[in-house]
């Protein structure tokens, strides 16, 4: 998990939010032997960046001592998705999951087994389509709000590349999506082509193996699908931006690696090639 919170008063919500999707992720047995053994949260808080505050940190290990709790620089896209993944890697996982605090009510028992037997099915890229991007993750596009990598696979292609790594605090070595917004007597709103870490290590992967690979996976269960808004007005405004512009930003980090969504959508495997109006199996 990664998380922050750049305000103190934010930093109990965050602490909350992460115990919940613990709860699930601690909870989680098949065959009366709990799945998944060890856990990482990595707290972004990097003085190049707008990050924590430093409190999320202490908060987290106080009330978690059973968690490895880390503080991290680099950027939020890349930096830290790899760290976290080459440190399990490192310990001998082979598939870990990435599942975003506020994505905690995704994690049922009936997703997270879905997602077990699409890793048993030599799928290397599984993605829960939680509501908020369900259509792009069932054609491809998964995100690491909630999914699961094959390590070495990941890695092998180089992992989440730093051409969508998040801009310093100044702007430098970033590249800007401008808009139009004609709120206020219309304004230039700009957003950096970065994030959406995922897409380019996806396209690797599928060329380098020759073989569909991702899964996506349509949540299902008691209590799915309620994503958690940030409540901080700051946090918001930057969710907002960063769902309105997801496509483009997909878009144009596929295209400066040679690849378009096409090549996603023929990455998934047969067996997982649906839509949000076909039935989910039982």
């Amino acid at each position: 998990m990664r998380t922050f919170a750049t305000k103190p008063s934010d930093v109990p919500r965050r602490v909350e939010m992460v115990g919940q999707a613990l709860e699930r992720l601690e909870n989680f047995e098949l065959n009366d032997q709990r799945v998944f053994q060890t856990t990482d949260v990595l707290v972004w808080k990097d003085p190049a960046y707008n990050s924590d505050c430093g409190e999320t940190a202490p908060a987290l290990q106080e009330a978690f001592p059973q968690v490895n709790v880390q503080e991290m620089n680099g950027d939020l896209f890349c930096s830290l998705m790899n760290t976290g993944f080459s440190t399990q890697l490192r310990r001998g996982v082979d598939y870990t999951l990435s599942i975003s605090p506020e994505a905690h009510s995704y994690a049922t028992p009936e997703t997270l087994e879905d997602i077990l037997i699409a890793a048993s099915q030599r799928a290397l890229i599984i993605g829960v389509a939680i509501d908020e991007l369900a259509e792009s993750i069932l054609e491809g596009r998964v995100a690491n709000t909630f999914a699961m990598w094959h390590n070495l696979s990941l890695m092998g292609v180089g992992g989440f590349d730093l051409r969508s790594s998040s801009p310093l605090n100044d702007g430098r070595f970033a590249n800007y999506y401008r808009g139009w917004s004609t709120e206020n007597g219309g304004a230039t709103v700009v957003y950096p082509l970065a994030g959406v870490e995922e897409v380019i290590p996806a396209s690797r992967i599928f060329a380098r193996v020759a073989r569909p690979c991702i899964a996506p996976i349509i949540p299902r269960g008691e209590g799915i699908k309620q994503y958690t808004l940030p409540t901080d007005p700051d946090l918001l405004a930057r969710h907002k931006a960063k769902m309105q512009t997801k496509y483009d930003r997909q878009m144009y980090m596929l295209m400066t690696s040679g690849f378009d969504f096409s090549w996603l959508r023929g990455a998934v495997m047969p067996e997982y090639s649906r839509t949000l109006r076909d039935p989910i199996p039982s």
